[in-house]
């Protein structure tokens, strides 16, 4: 759910997130949990999903903007 929240691909999810694509099919389905959960948890926050209480997501485009560097700020430091 919150994947498709920031509308991304599995493969895209685990680069971002320095996971292999497997780890985060598994932690989809409900997988093992540890240092790649909490990794794709940091990704899914890092880019503005927040999580509710219980089950669900929400989307805040205000947070993912904050977190984003401006075009002119580019540079190799803080290139993505």
């Amino acid at each position: 759910m919150a994947r498709a929240a920031l509308d991304m691909t599995a493969e895209a999810l685990s680069r971002k997130a320095g996971l292999s694509p497997e780890d985060v099919a598994g932690l989809e389905r409900g997988g093992a949990e540890g240092a790649a959960s909490a990794k794709l948890r940091a990704t899914f926050e890092g880019a503005g999903v927040a999580f509710l209480d219980g089950d669900g997501v929400r989307f805040d485009p205000r947070q993912a903007a904050a977190l984003t560097v401006p075009l002119e700020e580019m540079n190799s430091y803080n290139d993505e």
